[in-house]
């Protein structure tokens, strides 16, 4: 990278969302060590050990978000750069209270660069890309013709992001479109960092968060209607425990994608003026055939379906383990009850004890008051005499 003395840089890889963001993050997660010898800092996150595995996370932003509470950029000695990693940054970068409150940090704390990392793609697979993702996630039960049919504009969003960058000169901005670069991600990432070719290291496994075959969607799709969202969904199980089974992305007819396209020609058009030409969203490499399952048979592999009947049976042992558990706390408190009423016990014998020993001081008490009185008087009577 370029070192600038005395100067703090920013990297920030936003995302946006079904772009790649969870490979990329689990890049920065297994080079730290590379990266720090440029003199970068990626900051440690909680989930950086899942990112490590190849997991879905959402990078490191905690970290950035601390240290924007704290308005305090720490950088050490021989560190110029300090990076970081979310697609939750891209939904940031459109809030004005976000943007006012990075404008405050970045001029007290004397950033004198701050890089942009944005990767588009194109309306259509993005779109498909979504909607597996809602169905694999968030509970989504509908059609993909219906979801096509919803509020969907990216580009527009991505319209607003740009406008807040290109408004102050402290940012340069790198636009990728994903759907040309996804082959090459660990190559651009080198690229925008402006480090040597091969300082990074790849992911232990070629695919993050992997899209789901038409077996997989459509299991979960009706798994949804009875249970809903659930944040152990069985596709989540599926795709990252067997990332390398080829995906088979659902696309609706070919109307429905143009259709799509129409809506959003305005943005579109307005994005791809503002970036490079070959970044641009392609409406040729976008349009595709529809793709479905043929018929109402669904395939799964030997490896799928051992999958699946853990996912299944995972919660019957995860039941079974509680209630062992819970058989255990259940005499533990039995036990601590006995001990108690054991103590109650001994407690009321000492009790009626000390009652007991009162009564005889009280008695004995009374007898020697009679006997002082006894003696009294009968010393007064001597003295009258």
């Amino acid at each position: 990278m370029i070192k600038t003395e005395g100067g703090k840089i920013l990297y920030i890889h936003i995302g946006h969302n079904k772009t790649g963001s969870s490979y990329v993050q689990s890049i920065f997660a297994n080079s730290v060590g590379a990266l720090q010898k440029q003199g970068l800092v990626y900051p440690n996150s909680k989930n950086i050990q899942k990112a490590k595995q190849g997991g879905i996370t959402t990078g490191n932003i905690l970290a950035f978000s601390e240290m924007l509470k704290n308005n305090d950029a720490v950088y050490s000695k021989g560190e110029y750069g300090k990076v970081f990693s979310s697609e939750l940054f891209f939904k940031s970068f459109i809030e004005k209270e976000f943007q006012q409150s990075f404008c405050t940090f970045i001029e007290k704390n004397s950033i004198i660069s701050v890089k942009i990392l944005l990767f588009i793609r194109d309306p259509v697979s993005l779109a498909c890309s979504r909607y597996q993702q809602l169905v694999k996630g968030h509970g989504l039960t509908g059609s993909i013709e219906a979801y096509f049919e919803e509020n969907f504009n990216t580009p527009k969003e991505v319209n607003v992001v740009l406008d807040f960058f290109e408004s102050l000169p402290i940012f340069q901005v790198t636009v990728k479109n994903y759907s040309r670069e996804k082959k090459r991600l660990l190559s651009v990432v080198e690229e925008w960092l402006e480090v040597p070719s091969g300082t990074l290291n790849k992911p232990p496994q070629g695919v993050v968060n992997r899209s789901l075959t038409f077996g997989e969607l459509e299991l979960q799709r009706f798994i949804n209607f009875s249970l809903g969202a659930s944040p152990n969904a069985l596709a989540n199980h599926v795709s990252n425990n067997l990332p390398d089974i080829r995906a088979e992305i659902e696309c609706p007819s070919i109307a429905s994608q143009e259709k799509l396209w129409n809506r959003l020609a305005l943005e579109v058009d307005k994005v791809n003026s503002r970036i490079a030409i070959e970044d641009n969203y392609d409406h040729t490499r976008d349009i595709s055939e529809r793709i479905q399952n043929k018929g109402e048979l669904f395939g799964f592999s030997k490896a799928q379906i051992e999958v699946i009947a853990d996912c299944i049976v995972r919660p019957t042992k995860q039941s079974e383990d509680l209630q062992k558990q819970l058989q255990v706390r259940v005499a533990q408190v039995e036990d601590l009850q006995r001990r108690l009423r054991a103590r109650i016990a001994q407690v009321e014998d000492l009790q009626q004890k000390i009652l007991r020993s009162e009564k005889v001081e009280v008695r004995m008490l009374s007898r020697l008051k009679e006997r002082v009185k006894v003696k009294i008087n009968r010393y007064k009577e001597w003295k009258n005499k």
